[in-house]
């Protein structure tokens, strides 16, 4: 009886499919510091405007990713309530695979800066492949002959396996929304509304 247990149980975890896929390296683009002690993560959603809020914060007080003075990971983390967030993110993956960091955080900015062109009021009237177009027509002005633009156009139809991946690790480890901001693996509670005189002394204490 004993070893039919055992063979039913060791059926059921062969059988058992990995709910969240193990990546092939360390979740998220990483930048910053990698010499610090201090690791700071930020999940991020495109179209939310509190993300947006933080990466201009964040931007004004430390300059690009390269200058940050502690590690930083930034996480995809796309929300079901906003519509075109899942193409944004597929938008970021591209590039990232394409230019690497610098060609990611140039994205990132771009579209934090059009935020509202791809939500809302902006987007009611139209059909996805409208938004498609649009989000194509602004990566190719920006990034121009940078960007292999065929490349991006097929990610942008394609079902953004890297981001799905991206979204189930943020809620394998609790991620409610966004941005959520953490210090060492640990959530910093309120960290998302906090101001820049706050983010510097509780960097002080850490750097």
């Amino acid at each position: 009886m004993k070893y039919i247990v055992a063979i039913a149980i060791l059926i059921s975890v062969v059988a058992c499919e990995q709910l969240v896929p193990i990546p092939e390296t360390e979740n998220g683009f990483r930048s910053g510091n990698q010499n610090s002690k201090l690791h700071i993560e930020a999940f991020y959603d495109l179209a939310c405007p509190d993300s947006r809020n933080h990466y201009f914060l964040f931007q004004k007080l430390f300059g690009s990713f390269a200058h940050y003075p502690f590690r930083f990971t930034v996480h995809h983390f796309p929300l079901p309530y906003h519509q075109y967030a899942f193409l944004l993110h597929k938008g970021a993956q591209n590039v990232y695979e394409q230019l690497d960091n610098e060609g990611l955080e140039e994205y990132i900015d771009l579209i934090f800066k059009h935020q509202e062109e791809f939500g809302g009021p902006a987007t009611e009237d139209l059909k996805t492949k409208d938004v498609k177009l649009k989000l194509f027509l602004l990566a190719q002005k920006h990034f121009g002959q940078r960007l292999d633009v065929e490349q991006f156009l097929n990610a942008l139809n394609g079902p953004g396996m890297e981001v799905r991946t991206n979204w189930k690790y943020g809620c394998s480890r609790g991620i409610p929304g966004t941005p959520v901001l953490l210090a060492n693996g640990v959530i910093i509670d309120g960290a998302d509304s906090w101001n820049e005189d706050k983010w510097l002394a509780f960097l002080k204490n850490y750097l």
